[in-house]
């Protein structure tokens, strides 16, 4: 992950699939998700998803990869399978600003305005000084 702070995107992703390759490493899933996670910030949007697909094929749980997917699929107006994804990660993993304002985001696009002000009531209680809180009192319409 250091190379990927870095913005060594392309260099980080051979290390992490590098390491998949080997026999005696026990975290491909891990892997697999940070090299979605890199591949995401160059763009490269195909890759990441399949990375993180694979990462999911290995362990469903994984919340990173999940919320990593339910925005890909909302990039790709996918809102349904955005919905999915928000719900899985929130299945296996707490709450962050991010997947908040990620489910804000899909309910409001999907004109569920109930499940939107949920979302924002508890983005607020946790999150209430996020960068992602302040996005959301900006309006999702803006979004």
């Amino acid at each position: 992950m250091f190379l990927c702070q870095q913005g060594k995107y392309e260099q980080a992703e051979q290390r992490f699939l590098k390491a998949v390759d080997n026999p005696l490493y026990q975290s491909a899933a891990m892997a697999y998700e940070n090299a979605g996670l890199c591949t995401r910030e160059i763009p490269d949007v195909v890759k990441a998803e399949g990375y993180f697909r694979r990462a999911l094929q290995i362990n469903p749980g994984l919340s990173k990869s999940l919320i990593g997917m339910a925005d890909l699929s909302y990039a790709q107006q996918n809102y349904l399978q955005a919905r999915a994804y928000v719900q899985r990660f929130n299945d296996v993993s707490p709450w962050t600003s991010q997947a908040l304002l990620t489910a804000i985001k899909t309910e409001s696009k999907l004109g569920n305005q109930d499940a939107v002000s949920s979302y924002i009531l508890i983005m607020r209680a946790r999150f209430p000084d996020s960068d992602e809180m302040r996005l959301a009192n900006e309006g999702v319409d803006r979004l």
